[in-house]
């Protein structure tokens, strides 16, 4: 268990605050002071050297043990203002891999944070074997220059070797999906923004125990069950969260997960409407984004207005009023009470009967000639 004392430098924004306090609350850091900046200064630090010399004395006092950057900072500017603090830096990269290194469980999820570990970790020890040969000492990183430049080549190395068994998982999954097409069971998955309240959800449809957790990622592999919706047997996948700003390399880590997504019939995103209006906005445009880049179709997908419970009717219609120019189709749900849950198993039923109607029209449709 991590217990670090740390001091954030993050963005003056009320939706960023609460993010990065619950992910540094996640890995188990004890946020000790919070400081703002504008922008990102990329030099010789990545903040402000105002910034760093009051990062430094709090280092030299005893009140912090590291320092955590809500933002992307290079090799460089991690190994300067690490070097100048004399204690641990970490970007918002690598707080989100510490996460899911603590949270990963399942054979298959330890193997994508380990791919998401070593993309993150190969231009640190780029930037390690440039120091090298400019003549510079590696310094608090401990290494001798041998050590270095293996450590660059093993790193590589391992690399390929983790895309290889990745690709097996792919094409497994692959195997899966064409076994339950002939099942002729729909495929519905769950996808959405962080704690929303996928997994709590999907225990209630499956009538499954999956572990839950008001901290952030408590879901990083992808598990399937089937459920009884209105009549109608399908089979449903709860998957990993999302959050703003995640990298590409990191989805791309955990596309074996994440590709299920694309080939669900139905895509439930579920949506914690308890957040205030401004959040709300923000997070359903980060989740609709994510969909988009995982190419699902935005036809495929019902947003699941869940934690209803938490507000009055007048508050409800308030946050609608925000929402309501982004939605496609949409259900209040209350995944904890089981408000709202018999009118979304409505929904899916009417909606996978329609996608099937489609899929029937399309294939007696006569094929093009020329």
């Amino acid at each position: 268990m991590n217990t670090d004392r740390a001091a954030v430098v993050t963005y003056n924004e009320p939706m960023v605050i609460e993010e990065i306090t619950s992910l540094a609350s996640a890995a188990g850091y004890h946020v000790q002071k919070t400081f703002f900046i504008k922008k990102l200064l990329h030099g010789r630090y990545g903040i402000g050297e105002g910034k760093a010399e009051i990062l430094k004395q709090m280092k030299e006092d005893g009140l912090i043990d590291s320092v955590i950057i809500d933002d992307k900072i290079n090799a460089s500017e991690n190994y300067n203002l690490s070097n100048f603090l004399g204690c641990k830096v970490i970007d918002r990269e690598k707080l989100v891999l510490e996460i899911f290194a603590r949270r990963a469980t399942s054979p298959e999820a330890k193997l994508q944070v380990k791919m998401a570990e070593l993309l993150y970790e190969l231009p640190r020890a780029r930037e390690l074997v440039r120091r090298k040969t400019m003549g510079e000492q590696p310094g608090m990183f401990g290494y001798g220059s041998y050590e270095v430049e293996k450590q660059y080549r093993s790193i590589r190395s391992m690399i390929n070797l983790t895309k290889k068994k990745i690709e097996k998982i792919r094409k497994r999954r692959e195997l899966f999906r064409r076994s339950r097409a002939r099942t002729s069971f729909p495929t519905i998955s769950l996808a959405g923004y962080t704690s929303a309240g996928k997994t709590t959800l999907f225990n209630m449809l499956t009538r499954s125990n999956q572990p839950v957790s008001p901290s952030v990622f408590t879901t990083l592999s992808t598990t399937t069950r089937r459920a009884s919706l209105d009549g109608v047997d399908a089979l449903l996948s709860d998957t990993v969260g999302f959050i703003s700003r995640l990298p590409h390399y990191m989805i791309e880590a955990f596309n074996a997960t994440l590709e299920e997504l694309s080939f669900a019939d139905i895509v439930l995103l579920v949506v914690d409407i308890s957040d205030d209006p401004e959040r709300l906005s923000e997070k359903y445009s980060t989740a609709m984004t994510s969909l988009e880049e995982l190419n699902v179709a935005s036809d495929k997908v019902i947003a699941v207005l869940n934690k209803v419970d938490k507000l009055s009717e007048e508050e409800v219609q308030n946050r609608l009023k925000v929402l309501k120019p982004k939605l496609i189709e949409f259900a209040f749900t209350s995944a904890k009470t089981g408000q709202g849950l018999e009118d979304l198993k409505k929904m899916i039923r009417k909606k996978l009967f329609a996608h099937e109607k489609k899929e029937e029209l399309l294939t007696s449709l006569p094929a093009e000639t020329t």
